[in-house]
């Protein structure tokens, strides 16, 4: 039986274990032929195969892409993306700008603040 014509695109939060190696056989338009695909990764039993159908294939057909995987019949899912840095360019003293993350910047300067007032208070007492 032809299998891939059971396995769904997947979904916009799911990702696809397996895909196509460009392999051909038999005659184009004769009365038997194949295209070879592979898995990506393990699968686990009863989990959905997936592969992309192209990036046009939903809205060609006026279909909102939705994901296929459910309780019985799972999807992998997409790694969460990594959260990005928050990240700003400042100026040195040497006049270079640098990137610099913010919360690592904002962590310094309190710990610059609060030794000068830690120091401001000792002088206030010696004097």
């Amino acid at each position: 039986g032809d299998v891939i014509q059971y396995a769904a695109c997947p979904g916009p939060n799911e990702k696809q274990n397996m895909r196509s190696t460009f392999q051909y056989f038999g005659l184009r338009n004769g009365d038997l032929g194949g295209l070879e695909f592979v898995t990506l990764v393990p699968v686990p039993k009863n989990t959905q195969l997936l592969h992309w159908y192209g990036s046009g294939w939903w809205e060609e057909r006026g279909i909102k892409r939705a994901d296929v995987g459910t309780k019985r019949y799972p999807a992998p899912l997409r790694d969460a993306p990594a959260k990005k840095k928050r990240r700003r360019e400042v100026d040195d003293d040497s006049g270079t700008l640098a990137k610099v993350d913010l919360k690592e910047l904002t962590k310094s300067i309190d710990v610059e603040w609060a030794r000068r007032h830690e120091q401001s208070d000792q002088d206030q007492k010696s004097a």
